[in-house]
């Protein structure tokens, strides 16, 4: 009795423990939000429920419309689920990474900083926006997405991916070489994607 209580403790303890390193943020349209050593939604000054170092934090926003999300320090994780139109700046990098469940017209900002793990679920019509510094250190994946598409920038230089993958073609990984060409790996080939250049 005594192992079936201290294996029940520790998974309390450790649900605990992951609760209280989420922000939880629902049902908001129309807003302005802010993440850094404190945060805001429309310029009001919130302060985090703990004292969590920040970098251990995840955020996570569920049901938010027409808004834009800017991270200006670096947390762990970004979560976004049921979303749409939603425009994305990650100016700090995130340690975890990033994923989007069940949105659609999500624009993703990465610049200038690391971000390891871009994660697309059941999404569609979002585009990446990378620049080539972050191009090269970042893996993309998507599961039952649908237009999924990357710009790339390089100076003055966009090249813009499209994918137009079916929404029902399951899981993608989207690579990025030294060429600034994106391959997608499936469990049956791997190929390059159509590439448009635009020009500052």
């Amino acid at each position: 009795m005594d192992e079936q209580q201290n294996i029940l403790n520790n998974i309390f303890i450790s649900w605990k423990v992951c609760k209280e390193n989420h922000t939880f943020i629902d049902n908001i349209s129309n807003s302005i939000l802010n993440f850094g050593e404190i945060y805001e939604i429309n310029s009001i000054s919130m302060e985090y429920d703990n004292n969590i170092d920040i970098q251990k934090r995840t955020i996570y926003i569920d049901n938010c419309k027409n808004s834009i999300i800017t991270l200006h320090k670096k947390f762990n994780h970004l979560i976004l689920l049921n979303s749409e139109n939603i425009e994305i700046n990650i100016n700090e990098g995130l340690i975890s990474g990033i994923d989007i469940i069940h949105s659609s017209n999500i624009n993703i900002n990465i610049r200038n900083n690391k971000i390891n793990l871009t994660s697309l679920g059941y999404s569609d019509c979002c585009t990446v926006v990378l620049d080539d510094l972050t191009s090269k250190n970042i893996y993309i994946n998507t599961n039952y997405c649908h237009n999924i598409n990357f710009n790339i920038i390089n100076e003055n230089i966009i090249n813009q991916y499209f994918t137009n993958r079916s929404l029902f073609s399951g899981i993608k990984l989207y690579l990025i070489d030294d060429n600034m060409l994106i391959a997608c790996q499936d469990n049956y080939s791997s190929y390059i994607l159509n590439v448009n250049t635009l020009y500052d």
